[in-house]
């Protein structure tokens, strides 16, 4: 079942409680239903993990049990639904910033996605998955150990394929450039 946005009253948990606030497993705006991470266009993704992140920003409050400028949800992750590892590699496509798709499957959202497998019991420590972007590019991701961070529970988990570099940049300060060492505008 989709939820329709607006069908529950409460806060977010009373939502998820009462199964019309999803979880990391289904769909949380109706548009994501739509789209297919292997067939779909790129545009089409993209404009729905867009609505996928403003939804959950309305929705759902974060909190990192570490660091509060860590609570922000910086985009999201459209997978074709591809879970254990026995049904081969997931195809996934990340959004994020202003509606920036990333190239490779994401070592963060590997990471994520390995993480929400172990705690949901899908895999298990020293099981690999393999992550697939929408170029082709391969990931793979394995559960290593068991942690935690504050007071919940956590898994280390280890990220390994093939990674370019896209550019460079140099910078530089002149001896006589005053305002490049920083100004202050009262």
């Amino acid at each position: 079942m989709v939820p329709t946005p607006g069908t529950a009253t409460g806060t977010p948990e009373a939502k998820r409680k009462a199964g019309t606030l999803s979880n990391a497993t289904r769909p949380l705006w109706p548009s994501c239903t739509s789209t297919d991470a292997r067939t779909s266009r790129v545009r089409d993704l993209v404009e729905a993990a867009t609505a996928l992140t403003e939804a959950v920003r309305v929705a759902v409050p974060l909190s990192h049990p570490e660091h509060d400028d860590l609570a922000f949800l910086y985009g999201s992750i459209l997978t074709d639904g591809r879970e254990r590892p026995q049904d081969g590699p997931s195809r996934n496509l990340c959004v994020f910033a202003d509606a920036e798709v990333d190239r490779s499957p994401t070592g963060s959202g590997v990471t994520a996605r390995m993480a929400a497998r172990v705690a949901q019991g899908m895999v298990g420590l020293g099981e690999r998955c393999r992550f697939e972007s929408v170029t082709g590019a391969v990931f793979e991701g394995e559960a290593i150990a068991t942690t935690r961070c504050g007071e919940r529970a956590a898994v280390t988990v280890r990220v390994s394929g093939q990674a370019h570099y896209s550019g460079a940049a140099r910078y530089w300060l002149e001896a006589d450039d005053t305002t490049g060492r920083g100004f202050l505008l009262r």
